[in-house]
């Protein structure tokens, strides 16, 4: 058996008290153990954040952060930073003894921050709790355009194509002193953001033609020009100018959706021979025709569709989207602009080149009248699907009776009457036409 050997230690303890708690730590030799909370203080819990929730977006730049209350904790501390492993802090700040901070130093616009709050008492500190939120973009928003005759819609949010980030900031879509429409690619905070607008009202068959002010053949391959009529994804025709990501591709594509590669389709290359250059489809119940021009009014190319993909009038309206494929930055890491100097619609049956059954029209409607707003003539046109007899009335908003424009009948087909608002005030009006069952209604501005 071995022998047993005592082994005396000799430790001290000493206490000492601290507020309210009572602490000690104990020393044997030349070591000292760690101290203690003899009344069982511990560290407090990591507190719960409020303000901003997690992911917020719109956040001012000059945020107000606040927490919970963690119990038993005397102080805080907040950090702020532009990435969620806090490798860099842009804030820190410690010893806080309220639940809120105000940020007075503005932070930059349209950047995602992640913040995070952790709480200390005698006890010890504890776990971070951790949110993001991106700030806002400090500049005028305009939710419309009027453009080209037609009242627009600015895109603005996440959404497709792409997805991207669409932003209708007056510094990312604007119109000049010589009506030409500015879409831009930017990127403002940490993010790229895109341009997009749509018309407000339904077109049908007839002539679309887009005068182009930049050259689209030498943006940077990620970036894509769409010039187009939509309603939804299997129901468009596009004109598109893109490399799709490869600098060696043909820039120039017309496609039918849903497309069929080498059938609804069709890539070919621009080579413009200057920045400004026209291009327009007509779309009839027999198939849709595609052109390109140059500046100089030389044929680029022209393409024609036959098939079984050709739209049937409903909901499809007049897009212009400048964006970024798959939402990736562009290569060159640079933003761009897109010039649009004019936007025409001319309906089918106010073309000389179209057969005529191509213009006998599906459905009564009636049309948005062209240009709107307008001072002081504008056109209405409307379309009858048997003869009838017509009655078509101009009212203010007080629903009285300003001026009759049409009341005989007429023939089937596409029909378009003018209206003179000279001597009527500036405003909005409403026409009414009345044909048997079938009455409808549209606004019009009159800017004088």
């Amino acid at each position: 058996m071995r022998s047993i050997k005592k082994l005396l230690i000799t430790t001290s303890v000493f206490f000492f008290v601290s507020g309210s708690s009572l602490f000690f730590y104990a020393q044997t030799g030349n070591i000292t153990l760690t101290l203690k909370n003899i009344d069982g203080t511990s560290a407090p819990l990591p507190p719960v954040l409020l303000s901003p929730s997690n992911l917020e977006t719109e956040v001012s730049t000059t945020p107000s952060l606040s927490w919970a209350a963690s119990i038993g904790a005397s102080s805080y501390q907040v950090q702020i930073s532009t990435t969620s492993s806090f490798s860099s802090n842009i804030f820190d700040l410690s010893g806080i003894t309220v639940t809120s901070l105000n940020v007075t130093s503005a932070l930059s616009d349209g950047t995602t921050y992640f913040w995070r709050v952790n709480a200390t008492n005698l006890g010890g500190t504890s776990n971070w709790s951790v949110r993001s939120f991106t700030t806002m973009i400090n500049e005028t928003r305009i939710p419309t355009r009027n453009f080209a005759g037609l009242k627009w819609n600015v895109s603005n949010g996440v959404s497709g194509p792409g997805p991207n980030n669409w932003f209708n900031g007056i510094n990312s879509i604007w119109i000049d002193n010589s009506e030409n429409l500015h879409l831009t690619i930017r990127k403002i905070g940490d993010k790229w953001y895109c341009s997009s607008i749509y018309a407000q009202d339904t077109t049908g068959y007839g002539e679309y033609s887009f005068s182009v002010s930049s050259n689209v053949e030498l943006y940077d391959p990620n970036i894509i020009v769409g010039l187009f009529i939509y309603e939804n994804d299997s129901t468009e025709i596009d004109i598109e100018f893109s490399r799709w990501g490869d600098a060696g591709s043909n820039a120039g594509l017309y496609v039918v959706q849903p497309s069929e590669p080498l059938i609804s389709s069709h890539s070919f290359p621009l080579n413009l021979t200057a920045s400004s250059s026209t291009h327009k489809f007509t779309w009839t119940k027999q198939g849709i025709k595609f052109q390109s021009y140059q500046a100089s009014g030389d044929l680029i190319k022209e393409w024609s569709y036959r098939g079984s993909n050709i739209p049937i009038p409903n909901q499809l309206k007049p897009h212009i989207n400048f964006w970024l494929m798959k939402g990736l930055a562009p290569i060159n890491q640079k933003d761009a602009e897109l010039i649009i100097s004019n936007f025409k619609y001319t309906p089918i049956h106010l073309l000389t080149d179209v057969s005529k059954d191509e213009v006998v029209p599906t459905e009564f409607k009636l049309y948005q009248n062209y240009p709107n707003p307008f001072n002081p003539n504008t056109k209405i046109n409307f379309t009858l699907t048997r003869s009838s007899h017509v009655s078509l009335k101009v009212y203010n908003l007080l629903g009285q009776e300003k001026a009759q424009l049409i009341n005989k009948e007429l023939s089937v087909g596409y029909h378009e009457v003018s209206f003179d608002g000279s001597a009527f005030p500036s405003g909005v009006y409403l026409y009414r036409i009345k044909t048997g069952d079938f009455i409808q209604s549209k606004k019009m501005i009159l800017l004088k």
